[in-house]
């Protein structure tokens, strides 16, 4: 009897005790009530573009003028520096089609400059047609093609005298650029003193007048204060 009080108790004392229920890692997690928690997703980090390897020789001047084009447009500039190196060894022979591509209207502009700026390190060989470019319609060509005149060794007379020529023009940048060549040439292009001590003691603009006077001391450095 006493057996049978004792099961009957233990079975009550069971029955009143609480068995924590157990909650799974999700739910915990959401145990504040906000939202669960989203998975963290890996963005792949994109790669760097590869640029096509650098072509330094060329079978022909057109292959070459070609591997420019494209390089500039896709602003490799490696390859364009390659190409115009390439281009400038080739000499005299390089002249006509360089000369076409620069007046080549339906050709982008940053590749006409490209193939303008590569006339200016060809020297002797490209003074003809840097001349006459310096009278060409499209502005940019046109000072380049005056800023290039500057630095051929060494300078002819005629380019010296097409620069004083230049000091006239209607368009006060060619002017400038002009001025500034003949400084580049130096005492070679002593003939450009009376005309440039005159503007510069003229009531013209004050960056023709500025350009001048410094053009004068490379020019003739001796009449910079003379006059």
């Amino acid at each position: 009897m006493k057996r049978l009080i004792l099961a009957c108790a233990l079975a009550l004392l069971a029955g009143c005790i609480d068995v924590p229920a157990t909650h799974s890692s999700a739910e915990e997690g959401n145990s504040g009530g906000g939202e669960p928690a989203r998975p963290v997703v890996e963005r792949p980090v994109p790669a760097e573009p590869v640029r096509p390897a650098v072509k330094s020789s060329f079978a022909s001047v057109d292959e070459a003028l070609t591997a420019l084009s494209l390089a500039v447009a896709s602003s490799h500039n490696d390859q364009t520096r390659a190409a115009e190196r390439w281009l400038s060894g080739q000499g005299r022979a390089a002249v006509p089609k360089l000369v076409a591509e620069v007046q080549d209207e339906s050709a982008e502009l940053g590749y006409r400059l490209a193939a303008c700026r590569t006339l200016g390190t060809l020297g002797t060989p490209a003074t003809s047609a840097l001349i006459e470019l310096t009278d060409y319609d499209q502005p940019n060509i046109r000072l380049k093609a005056i800023s290039y005149l500057g630095v051929i060794k060494p300078p002819e007379k005629r380019t010296v005298d097409t620069l004083i020529a230049l000091i006239d023009h209607d368009d006060s940048d060619v002017a400038v650029y002009a001025i500034r060549a003949l400084a580049k040439i130096g005492s070679p292009a002593k003939a450009a003193a009376e005309r440039l001590i005159a503007l510069r003691n003229s009531d013209a603009e004050e960056k023709l007048r500025l350009a001048a006077a410094d053009a004068l001391k490379e020019v003739a450095p001796r009449r910079t204060m003379a006059q």
